[in-house]
């Protein structure tokens, strides 16, 4: 009777963590019709939780034949160790995430903001939140120069960098300020064109990158490749948009290590 006990309330775990993870995926694509290969994965998984909820005695039946056979037991090892590389791998990017988010600048001068998606010619509320970490900072350390870094991209009125200098101007911080580097179209060209515009204007390698803070790892990563000393300021993801996007860069982590 105790087992069976605990085999229901695992059950109800199981389909409640399931409806739970295709909720909180399915939310930004509902809300912000956001959709990329985080809340894919999120939703999928979510769904295998609730089917194996559902067919709980059956899958486990199954498993135990397997078991019992040579070619079951390589296919179910086979399995575990994808699922403990997989496991493997998003601790470790995980642990680079917070550890590359604390960095916390020292003495910088030079600042890069990294652009986001742009509503018409308003910013993304990612963005907003990148931006008003900047502005923070750049408010209360006026020695700070920023280059802004975006490109116009599909659905954008403006270049992200345009809408960032915009942004900044309009809540009081000086234009000489703010350099706008705007033909990027990734966080590589980010980096690569306003590390430019640094040796043109002979400004600091030491930088201050803002970003998400789930972004500030691979953002750091890619800033060493090209000769630029990292620190970071986080913008403040929303709650409901950080296990998609969480998700969606453990992918781009993992293609950073590899590639």
């Amino acid at each position: 009777m105790q087992g069976k006990l605990k085999k229901l309330w695992l059950r109800i775990v199981l389909f409640i963590a399931g409806f739970a993870g295709v909720f909180i995926f399915l939310y930004p694509f509902v809300t912000k019709g956001i959709k990329n290969i985080g809340n894919l994965t999120g939703v999928v998984l979510g769904i295998c939780l609730i089917l194996y909820a559902a067919w709980f005695h059956r899958v486990n039946c199954r498993v135990k034949k397997w078991l019992t056979r040579t070619t079951g037991k390589v296919i179910c090892g086979i399995v575990l160790l994808i699922v403990l590389v997989a496991v493997g791998f998003a601790a470790a990017g995980t642990i680079c995430m917070v550890r590359a988010s604390k960095t916390a600048p020292k003495d910088e001068t030079v600042m890069i903001v990294l652009g986001c998606g742009v509503n018409g010619d308003r910013p993304s509320l990612m963005l907003t939140e990148r931006l008003d970490a900047a502005y923070d900072y750049l408010n209360t350390h006026e020695e700070v120069v920023g280059i802004l870094s975006g490109g116009q991209g599909k659905g954008e009125n403006i270049s992200e960098a345009e809408c960032m200098y915009r942004y900044l101007t309009e809540k009081g911080i000086a234009k000489e300020r703010l350099y706008k580097e705007e033909r990027s179209t990734s966080t590589r060209e980010n980096l690569l064109y306003s590390k430019k515009i640094m040796e043109e204007e002979h400004l600091d390698f030491r930088v201050i990158i803002v970003t998400n803070e789930f972004h500030e790892y691979r953002a750091s990563v890619i800033a060493e490749h090209t000769g630029i000393t990292p620190s970071a300021v986080c913008g403040k993801t929303a709650w409901w948009l950080l296990p998609t996007y969480y998700l969606r860069e453990l992918y781009g982590i993992v293609f950073e290590w590899i590639f």
